[in-house]
């Protein structure tokens, strides 16, 4: 399930400088390869690059470079341990192998940098790019990568397999710059509202519903409910801060949850905190939850009401006829229900082309539901879970029975 329940502006409004916290590491240990290439070695996995704070422009993943033949080969063995590869005559020369340049020898697939050039001459760093050196037989054809040249300032790739960053400088990057790596923000932001929200999902363990309905959605027009929408923001925020501020992270955590079970998702978790889709006797009285709404819609039912009259049931709400329904007109919507029988869930036509009048209406096994005004859509479902035999309210995990 891909749904978030908060988005980055709501980071922002549980901790204004969330911003400051970018999980940067300082790249450091450069060395000189010549011609204004630079190596830093064992720098761990890099996606975004920053120069003295400023995001560098992405670099071509090396995955999809296409290597093409440049038309001239090796006019030596290349023993492993050489780092000097002769072409042949004048391949030295040839416009598509320059400094900077990425190349692979048809004969073994090893890929190489190309760091200095000198007549026939190729000076190179060996072995990259998940590949390993190998001996050369003389004449292997000599394959150019298209798409990933080091030759300008701040260009930069970075080799996974050998755990190694290359960066073009006209100037040591270990001493006139900081060069640091980090995930681009926004990226990051997003991936912790995404963690949380799955987090929050298996939590709770409950269904979280957007709070649809016209004239029922929250004030602030957020798609969930503030309960989730702001423990979903605190808990993506204590993600962001885990590493930097351990004791601020375990802050903004413990008011989604702790270990006394008083954070917010242990009270929804528990029942003290009802979510809106959820009556007070939860599922005496039924649970909604939708199976399928048209993006245009936004009319959901909104209240329950009765007790079940049967053990169990996963009754069928569908829209029949689609409209508009507003108070104080003539509403064109109407809905079906269908209850189980002995062949199974949701078989028996219960309610028929019912007009959603905006009152309790009957959906059978003694459940009445009330339709918020707004836009339905033919074929709109919803389904009421209910059970009449035993109904748990809240964490002192009384039960009740009806008869």
């Amino acid at each position: 399930m891909s749904v978030s329940y908060c988005d980055r502006a709501d980071l922002l409004f549980v901790k204004p400088n969330v911003g400051n916290y970018q999980k940067k590491n300082l790249i450091l240990g450069w060395t000189s390869l010549g011609n204004s290439l630079y190596r830093s070695d064992a720098t761990g996995y890099i996606d975004t690059l920053y120069k003295d704070g400023k995001e560098l422009g992405a670099t071509v993943s090396e995955s999809a470079v296409t290597y093409a033949d440049a038309g001239v080969n090796t006019d030596e063995t290349f023993a492993v341990g050489d780092t000097t590869l002769t072409l042949e005559s004048g391949g030295g020369a040839d416009n598509d192998i320059v400094v900077g340049q990425f190349i692979r020898l048809a004969s073994s697939g090893e890929k190489m940098l190309i760091i200095a050039e000198s007549g026939d001459d190729l000076t190179v760093v060996r072995g990259l790019f998940d590949t390993s050196q190998v001996q050369q037989s003389t004449g292997a054809d000599v394959y150019v990568g298209g798409g990933l040249l080091l030759d300008q300032a701040n260009e930069w790739t970075y080799d996974a397999y050998t755990d190694a960053l290359f960066m073009y400088s006209s100037t040591d990057p270990e001493t006139t710059m900081n060069v640091e790596s980090g995930t681009d923000f926004k990226t990051m932001q997003n991936e912790a509202i995404k963690r949380a929200s799955d987090f929050i999902r298996a939590y709770i363990n409950k269904p979280i519903l957007p709070r649809k309905g016209t004239k029922s959605a929250d004030a602030t027009g957020d798609t969930y409910e503030e309960i989730i929408t702001r423990s979903t923001a605190y808990l993506s925020v204590s993600y962001l801060l885990r590493g930097e501020d351990d004791e601020e992270a375990d802050y903004y955590e413990a008011k989604a949850l702790n270990p006394e079970k008083t954070g917010w998702l242990d009270m929804v978790k528990s029942g003290d905190i009802k979510l809106w889709n959820e009556p007070t006797e939860r599922l005496g009285s039924g649970v909604v939850s939708i199976i399928s709404q048209d993006t245009s819609s936004t009319g959901a039912i909104i209240d329950t009401k009765g007790y079940a009259t049967c053990e169990y049931d996963l009754i069928l709400v569908k829209i029949t006829t689609g409209g508009v329904f507003v108070s104080g007109t003539t509403s064109p919507v109407q809905y079906s229900s269908y209850v189980s029988n002995a062949e199974g869930l949701q078989m028996q036509l219960s309610a028929e082309n019912e007009t959603v009048d905006g009152s309790h209406q009957s959906i059978g096994r003694g459940i009445s539901i009330r339709f918020s005004e707004g836009v339905y859509v033919a074929d709109d479902s919803f389904s009421v879970e209910v059970n009449g035999e035993w109904i748990t309210t809240g964490s002192i995990k009384n039960a009740q029975a009806y008869r």
